[in-house]
């Protein structure tokens, strides 16, 4: 009876040590997100931009890694709490927001930047060295258009012409000539900007060759028989090679100085203005 008794006792006293050891509540970890949710945890280690810790419902698996950004606080175990505070936007200069909101500056413009021909280019002027007897300056009138295609390279077509006259008179005969002439061509130029670096909005420097179809008519008018009058008409093509600058005095206009090679040279100058294209 005694040893029932005491084995009633051992069994009492292991199953309300038992009991107590059950409800005893055990302690994790709380990580608050930015996003409301709760996450039980261990926390391991907190790092300046990430927290380290191993889930509450599996305290021997592996470590997982948070982001700072992601959590609000941490609620430990023993009941403190540790809150993150979110990292304040980095002030904006005045300065700097107006240099935002300014319009992007122009860059000079070279070759390497052309676009599609988008200007025409018209040039007039004259040649220096006049034929003998010219009553009107040879003049010449160019229709340029520079980097054709957003390439290196542009086409002109051209006109030239002067008129001449000149007379003679001896022994009461006079005899007066009248000679006109004009010429049409194109030619396609060779524009040295992006191998010079060179910006092309202020200056081009270009070389090419031309050809040319003139037609050349005179007429000789006599008060005597002895030198009948007369009329004659011809035409002629030519090849030649030309070398130019043209500089801008601003967005639209500038001058022009050329050097024709043919039979001999012919310098020429004249004024330029650029003309817009719309584009596509």
């Amino acid at each position: 009876m005694k040893n029932l008794i005491t084995i009633l006792i051992v069994l009492l006293l292991f199953t309300g040590f038992k009991v107590t050891a059950q409800s005893k509540p055990v302690k994790f970890d709380t990580l608050l997100l930015t996003d409301n949710t709760e996450v039980k945890c261990n926390v391991v280690e907190i790092l300046p931009d990430a927290i380290k810790y191993k889930k509450a419902d599996n305290p021997e698996g592996p470590l997982y890694t948070i982001q700072k950004n992601q959590v609000v606080s941490v609620v430990y175990k023993n009941g403190t709490k540790e809150t993150f505070p979110k990292a304040a936007p980095a002030p904006v200069s005045v300065a700097a927001t107006q240099n935002a909101n300014a319009a992007p500056q122009k860059k000079p413009e070279t070759a390497d930047s052309a676009p599609n021909a988008t200007t025409l280019v018209v040039t007039a002027g004259a040649f220096l060295d006049q034929p003998e007897g010219v009553g009107l300056p040879y003049y010449y009138v160019n229709f340029d258009l520079p980097y054709f295609k957003g390439t290196d390279f542009g086409l002109r077509t051209f006109t030239s012409g002067f008129s001449a006259k000149s007379g003679t008179s001896a022994g009461g005969i006079e005899v007066e000539a009248d000679v006109f002439s004009i010429s049409l061509g194109i030619a396609g130029n060779y524009y040295f900007n992006r191998l010079l670096n060179i910006d092309r909005d202020k200056m081009n420097i270009y070389a090419g060759a031309s050809v040319v179809g003139s037609s050349v008519s005179t007429s000789v008018t006599s008060n005597s028989s002895m030198v009948p009058s007369s009329s004659d008409s011809k035409t002629d093509a030519d090849f030649f090679l030309q070398v130019g600058y043209k500089y801008f005095l601003g967005e639209r206009f500038g001058l022009n100085a050329e050097l024709d090679f043919k039979d001999d040279s012919a310098f020429k100058i004249g004024l330029c203005y650029r003309f817009p294209l719309p584009t596509r």
